[in-house]
């Protein structure tokens, strides 16, 4: 049975990831979203440069690919219905001098 280009990785990769491509002696750190444009450029089995905004990607001179990270900004957002929370003025009183104290005892200014 014969497997076409690709056929074994049809995966998509998510574009909140890192990827560290290297290319001869160069590292490229690149999204997920371009990284599937070299994959797709692969598996379609061009030969040439993949070309990106501010650096280009040779095809054939890529030594590996590895993810480096995730970054998941919408996890780190405020939901647009998220409001501060409401405290009574003793309350903000009591922060103030709770904060104030530990200010002093560890040395750092307002």
């Amino acid at each position: 049975m014969l497997v076409e280009p690709g056929e074994l990785m049809r995966q998509t990769y998510d574009e909140n990831t890192r990827w560290l491509v290297k290319c001869d002696r160069r590292e490229y750190e690149i999204s997920g979203k371009q990284l599937n444009i070299i994959k797709e450029a692969s598996d379609r089995n061009m030969r040439g440069i993949v070309w990106f905004k501010k650096f280009a990607v040779s095809i054939p001179h890529i030594s590996s690919i590895y993810m480096v990270g995730k970054d998941h900004p919408k996890d780190r957002q405020l939901s647009s219905r998220a409001s501060p929370e409401k405290i009574s003025k003793e309350e903000f009183k009591r922060r103030e001098v709770a904060l104030e104290k530990l200010r002093k005892d560890h040395g750092f200014l307002k």
